[in-house]
């Protein structure tokens, strides 16, 4: 049962293979998003709050390339064909990490009714394992996500924003990005305390780049 007063978790269509599949991770490259025609800014943007959000959850270290680094032109990120053990090694190889983040704005409106649709993964590259995603679309104008925009920007924002306060979460494109991005952060676990071993599990099938989870929940 929840305890009183504690604020119900946000139902962000996502997947998470285990949290010891990725605390095991150590170094990751984040690959910027890929835009909506017509919205490169907005790719961008997201990709650095996004950066931001992830960065204070201190899981892994993370470093962010553009799409357009000579490191990523032979990497088949809009494949939908399982990658190949050969393919997994180069990347890695030539991006020197451990996994791979990538995926793509899938859609954007702004306001009135700003919307911003997000698809992203976290791919291992030692196995080919699909570790995490989150495939979710934000509308302001559904009334459980004005809510939970409220109580974000009351409990984040600085003073001197009078009197709109919370509500530029609906109004600015940058700040509602912001807010996407920790929801997104959110769906991830926390990492354990230091000196806490990470208990290992039941090896599963493992899920490749071209392959979808499906067990993406609503949690």
């Amino acid at each position: 049962m929840l305890l009183a007063g504690c604020a119900k978790p946000p139902r962000i269509g996502h997947y998470l293979d285990s949290p010891q599949s990725l605390w095991r991770i150590r170094r990751v490259v984040f690959v910027e998003l890929s835009a909506p025609d017509g919205y490169p800014r907005v790719a961008e943007e997201t990709t650095d709050a996004l950066f931001r959000a992830l960065q204070e959850k201190q899981l892994f270290h993370l470093d962010v390339i553009d799409r357009t680094d000579p490191a990523c032109q032979d990497l088949p990120l809009e494949s939908r064909q399982a990658f190949t053990l050969a393919q997994l090694s180069a990347m890695r190889k030539s991006l020197g990490c451990d996994a791979i983040l990538f995926g793509s704005v899938t859609g954007f409106q702004a306001y009135p009714r700003m919307r911003l649709g997000l698809y992203v993964r976290l791919l291992d590259l030692k196995d080919g394992k699909l570790v995490w995603a989150v495939d979710h679309h934000w509308d302001t104008t559904d009334k459980a996500t004005e809510r939970r925009i409220r109580r974000h920007f009351t409990s984040e924002m600085r003073s001197g924003y009078n009197p709109v306060r919370w509500r530029l979460g609906l109004l600015s494109p940058k700040l509602f990005q912001n807010f996407v991005a920790d929801e997104v952060a959110d769906t991830l676990p926390e990492r354990p305390p230091p000196g806490q071993p990470v208990t290992p599990r039941r090896p599963r099938r493992r899920l490749s780049l071209g392959q979808e989870p499906t067990n993406i929940s609503k949690s």
